[in-house]
């Protein structure tokens, strides 16, 4: 499978960030002034009919943007921690963008995710930083962690919670995606877990129950509503920057979540848009 490369542009800004941002004193110096906030635990929950199989609900961690690195702070990691170590969480589902500007920070990814070890597994998708900064053999990476990494792959979960299918898709932007879903049988469900809402703009008559996104991170500093700090081009991240979006009130008809995120990128700030934990509980 072949990358998609950057543009020119964006490369340089690359070069010039990771020439002013070497060593952790952004991060540091972000902690010791509170520039990026306090982390918040998002509850949801979402109807899979696990009641009329006789089923208990059935808890899922969403986690995406961790950008480990120059700029997020070990803050953040260490109060997702306490969280997850606080809650009960039956899988881990990871969003993408595990670094920024260094693949060497993946080392830092590693270390953290080896800490959780629920009883389904943990999966995950990758993101627009990881597909051209992370360039060895990324399903060996992720395994060395614990983590199944799926690029255009569907699991099954374990019994007895087998009816619940996960289908993770490549990055939209620099990736190559595609959608290779197994046919759904009566009583199935499928979450789709895909780095960029953008990812909405590939599906037509697709059987979906569940949505999982990051990518916008809310904007990361927000001042107005309108106005965020990171300016996307496509019309989903537009559309559906944060938030919990209920079927067919979006267009849909599914319903989906697009996560703030946890770390930072080109700035090692958050205003208006702390990290975010996601808890959402299948019923």
């Amino acid at each position: 499978m072949k990358d998609k490369n950057p543009s020119l542009i964006r490369k340089i800004f690359y070069l010039i960030a990771k020439t002013i941002y070497f060593g952790k004193y952004p991060s540091v110096i972000s902690k010791f002034f509170g520039l990026q906030g306090q982390t918040t635990l998002t509850n949801i929950s979402v109807d899979f009919e696990l009641k009329k199989r006789g089923l208990k609900p059935f808890n899922c961690c969403f986690l995406s943007d961790f950008h480990f690195g120059n700029l997020t702070s070990e803050r953040i990691f260490t109060a997702i921690e306490k969280m997850l170590s606080e809650n009960h969480f039956d899988l881990i589902l990871l969003g993408g963008d595990y670094i920024f500007l260094d693949s060497f920070a993946f080392e830092e990814m590693k270390e953290f995710i080896k800490k959780f070890s629920p009883p389904f597994g943990i999966f995950a998708v990758l993101g627009n930083h990881d597909r051209w900064i992370l360039k060895e053999d990324l399903k060996k990476k992720f395994a060395q962690c614990g983590v199944t990494l799926l690029i255009n792959d569907e699991v099954s979960l374990s019994p007895p919670y087998n009816q619940i299918k996960i289908f993770g898709i490549d990055d939209i932007k620099y990736g190559s995606p595609k959608l290779i879903f197994s046919t759904l049988k009566e009583g199935e469900k499928r979450i789709f877990l895909c780095h960029s809402p953008e990812g909405l703009s590939l599906l037509q008559n697709e059987k979906i129950d569940l949505g999982l996104f990051g990518h916008t991170h809310g904007g990361q500093i927000v001042f107005t509503p309108k106005k965020p700090f990171l300016p996307f081009k496509d019309e989903y991240s537009k559309k559906f920057a944060k938030g919990f979006y209920e079927k067919k009130e979006s267009g849909f008809d599914f319903p989906f979540y697009v996560s703030s995120g946890i770390g930072c990128v080109w700035l090692p700030i958050r205003f208006n848009s702390p990290s975010e934990v996601v808890f959402i509980e299948l019923i």
